[in-house]
């Protein structure tokens, strides 16, 4: 076999306590490190849910001691999922009470899973460690189970020799103030294959928090990106398919939490339900059954999820068209809020980057 998945943690109980360090010692090449995160809901109907289940994983990392190769948190990582893989992601997220949900995180190290050219070599580092940060509290007060599997993709009798590996980090947060300015200073280490922003409000989405963005380089000597987050919005749409998340609903009223994406939409299966609906946040699923209704099932869709759009317009499979900041002395982002007022603001910067060894 060129390839192999290995199990390194099954069904790890995380509820109220976070697992140690993994200490990653493989000598074959990882391609994907996958977390499977399995949650019960509450067995009270009418459960007060407080965010998507995805929230729950609030810190992924892996260090090699101070070095610090990937850092950010189950939803931003579960949004650049998304523009990885196409779209293919695997998530049921459930408002039924006594049910479980599932979501899927993927810490890809190459363009795709078995690049021969991008993987991650842990005989490179002194002690490679992957940290995972729970916190069920996030999700509801009444959590029946909260567990995890870990698995690693790995090449076996195929013998790649990776060049380099992708890391993912959050550069910075900020609340967005209206109509004000912000400042980001950019890294120059590594090669960006990919940057990201987020930005989110209660009732409004990411045009809002930043309306529009400028790359500048060496103090505006030059701007290769320079447009409304509303334009980019739309070339997006038109190369990519929406977000599609599966959901389930019990046989009550219930209001739960799915992946809140821009001009978020509902589909529910028909004759089971009198009302379904997108609370004014979007990201919050109402669903009202009908007299002797059962369980409905259905998706909820959006483009954007988790309110993040790549910003780079470029190839993405072709590392020789990715871009190389390694030359520049000075790296800026400047974001700028939509003269609104926000409940709630919040924006970030995300960073895909390219590590040779």
């Amino acid at each position: 076999m060129n390839y192999r998945i290995a199990q390194m943690q099954d069904n790890v109980n995380v509820l109220s306590v976070n697992p140690p360090a993994e200490d990653i010692t493989y000598t074959d090449i990882v391609s994907r490190f996958a977390i499977v995160m399995g949650v019960k809901n509450p067995t009270a109907v009418g459960a007060g849910y407080l965010d998507h289940m995805s929230s729950i994983l609030t810190k992924v990392e892996i260090v090699d001691g101070s070095d610090v190769l990937v850092s950010l948190t189950g939803k931003r990582l579960l949004g650049m999922n998304f523009w990885d893989k196409k779209g293919k992601l695997y998530n049921k997220t459930t408002g039924q009470y006594n049910t479980s949900g599932r979501v899927m995180f993927d810490i890809d190290f190459g363009r795709y899973l078995w690049d021969p050219v991008l993987g991650f070599d842990a005989t490179k580092f002194k002690n490679p460690q992957l940290k995972l940060t729970f916190d069920d509290t996030v999700y509801h007060a009444s959590v029946q189970s909260l567990t995890y599997d870990l698995y690693a993709y790995l090449f076996d009798e195929k013998r790649p020799t990776p060049s380099g590996f992708l890391m993912r980090k959050e550069v910075e947060t900020w609340t967005p103030t209206a109509n004000a300015w912000k400042t980001v200073d950019m890294p120059t280490d590594y090669p960006y294959r990919q940057l990201f922003i987020y930005g989110y409000g209660t009732a409004k989405g990411i045009p809002h928090a930043v309306e529009e963005f400028v790359l500048s380089e060496n103090l505006d000597k030059r701007k290769p990106i320079e447009i409304y987050t509303k334009d980019l919005m739309y070339l997006l749409g038109s190369e990519y398919d929406m977000f599609r998340e599966y959901i389930e609903s019990g046989d009550t009223a219930t209001s739960f939490y799915v992946v809140f994406s821009e001009d978020m939409r509902a589909l529910m299966n028909a004759n089971t339900a009198t009302a379904v609906g997108i609370g004014a946040d979007g990201n919050k699923l109402t669903v009202t059954p009908a007299a002797g209704g059962d369980t409905h099932h259905g998706f909820a869709i959006g483009q954007l999820p988790m309110h993040m759009i790549p910003i780079l317009v470029q190839d993405q499979m072709d590392m020789d068209d990715w871009y190389n900041v390694v030359p520049l002395t000075n790296l800026k982002l400047k974001c700028r809020a939509k003269n609104e007022t926000m409940v709630a603001p919040a924006a970030g910067v995300y960073l895909e980057q390219y590590r040779p060894y």
